[in-house]
């Protein structure tokens, strides 16, 4: 080997050594943030709207819809019934034991033997079923928290205390009433639903209202409970989804406040 190999070998040699330097020591990139997010003042707005709202509620709604209810109930032992059939499903285990089901079994699938396009729709399924996972049960924890934190008397002890008694950090079950986890269960379900299958949204708000009228209907909650817990639930699910939003993840930000599905390719 001549003395003109040796010398481009070693040159060669030394410019992929300053390449791999550099690129082992210059800085990570940043993260990718998308511009162009909603304004938040309207969110505010729509905040104090809603703190309006529940406190209206609590001060007439609350009591003379409870005995109306009661009364309703007490005629009706079929349609109560059914009512305590529709208020399982805002309990959180089915929901998180169906998509972590889905996410494990799509994680241990034959990614490397499949078709480009159909691996790309499994890891779009595979981030959904995350999504409403950690929507759901990071949104109950908070949710459950809260009211046990707050200590509002349930309904059934209305006949004693009313509907204006609090226990603060009671962390006891018949102390936990506002907000309501069932309902803060169906709206994020909801919400999460409305923001993966988006024409389907009628139904997720009907199942979201009927939901959380079956917890006034069997007596575990008043109607200020439902309305803040289905707002929190699908508030926590849009609040994430903005953060997923403004880097580039999942979702991507639409002329409204209400983040969008970013297209599968």
């Amino acid at each position: 080997m001549s003395n003109e190999d040796k010398s481009g070998i070693v040159s060669r040699s030394l410019h992929s050594l300053a390449v791999s330097y550099r690129r082992v020591t210059r800085p990570p990139r940043p993260l990718f943030i998308q511009r162009g997010s909603p304004p938040y003042s309207r969110l505010a707005l729509m905040l104090i709207a809603l703190i309006a709202l529940v406190l209206m509620v609590m001060i007439s709604v609350d009591a003379p819809l409870h005995e109306a209810v009661r009364q309703w109930m007490a005629a009706s032992p079929g349609l109560k019934t059914g009512f305590r059939t529709l208020t399982r499903l805002g309990s959180s285990a089915w929901i998180l034991i169906i998509s972590a089901g889905v996410g494990l079994v799509l994680s241990v699938s034959p990614w490397p033997y499949l078709p480009r396009r159909e691996r790309r729709q499994r890891l779009w399924l595979y981030a959904d079923a995350n999504f409403v996972v950690f929507t759901v049960a990071a949104s109950g924890v908070t949710a459950s928290l809260i009211k046990n934190t707050i200590g509002r008397a349930r309904p059934r002890h209305f006949d004693q205390l009313g509907a204006w008694h609090f226990d603060f950090a009671a962390f006891e079950s018949g102390f936990a009433s506002f907000p309501s986890g069932h309902s803060t269960t169906f709206g994020a379900l909801c919400m999460a639903m409305a923001l993966l299958a988006p024409r389907l949204w009628p139904c997720w708000l009907g199942f979201a209202v009927l939901g959380g009228f079956s917890r006034v209907a069997v007596g575990a909650h008043y109607l200020s409970d439902i309305v803040t817990g289905l707002c929190f639930g699908a508030g926590f699910v849009i609040v994430f989804a903005h953060y997923l939003a403004r880097r580039g993840v999942m979702f991507e930000f639409t002329r409204s406040w209400m983040p969008r599905r970013r297209r599968f390719i």
